[in-house]
């Protein structure tokens, strides 16, 4: 009888050292485990966040380029037209043209410029002021 008691105690002994060891390595792991989910949570919807921005960004920098691709073509139609209807001026030196191409560089903000080459390939600015060409 006493046999059995020391070998149930012993085998006791030997489930409890395991039962501690997993419980143990179980509270170890379990943070690691936590840490690791919220991080890849965190990540994914930082990506999230940074993907509908750079959309939206996308969006606005695409919009602001049409407008201003929009006003160059408007700007050139506007400038041929008065061209054709001037065909004896200089439209380097005519004030008319010199207000339409200061107007388009205003509401440009200065991103639009029109310049002009002549039929021997010299470019010229306007007003034509003298610029090196």
């Amino acid at each position: 009888m006493e046999r059995i008691t020391a070998m149930l105690s012993k085998y006791l002994q030997m489930n409890n050292r395991r039962l501690v060891h997993g419980l143990v390595g179980m509270l170890l792991a379990s943070p690691w485990c936590f840490v690791g989910f919220w991080s890849w949570w965190e990540q994914n919807s930082i990506m999230t966040d940074t993907k509908l921005d750079l959309e939206q960004l996308t969006s606005a920098v695409q919009e602001q380029a049409k407008g201003l691709f929009k006003q160059a073509e408007t700007s050139l139609i506007v400038a041929n037209h008065w061209i054709a209807a001037h065909p004896k001026d200089d439209p380097a030196k005519a004030s008319e043209f010199i207000d339409l191409v200061e107007q388009l560089r205003k509401t440009s903000d200065g991103l639009l410029d029109l310049r002009m080459v002549t039929r021997g390939g010299v470019l010229r600015y306007i007003p034509d002021q003298g610029q090196a060409r």
